[in-house]
């Protein structure tokens, strides 16, 4: 675990990036679960990943996100994980 937690290795390359996904009610807290993202603006904010350049933006199974580079991947109700 030289990087920190497993599977972050990535993110040494600099094209690798988590962002929190926002909170309903704009609350300034890190969403444990996926009912409390809010999620249009959780949609938005993976248009404009992919709208910047992203090849791929991984999101949880509770993020009502989808399309041909996204992909959904357990571990990520909490963040969105983008790599350019």
């Amino acid at each position: 675990m030289r990087f920190g937690i497993i599977g972050h290795e990535t993110h040494q390359n600099g094209r690798d990036v988590d962002i929190y996904w926002p909170l309903r009610g704009g609350r300034s807290a890190v969403a444990r679960r996926g009912d409390q993202v809010d999620q249009a603006t959780a949609r938005a904010l993976v248009r404009a990943l992919l709208a910047a350049g992203a090849r791929r933006v991984l999101v949880g199974f509770a993020i009502r996100a989808r399309g041909p580079r996204v992909r959904v991947v357990a571990g990520h109700d909490d963040h969105a994980h983008a790599t350019f």
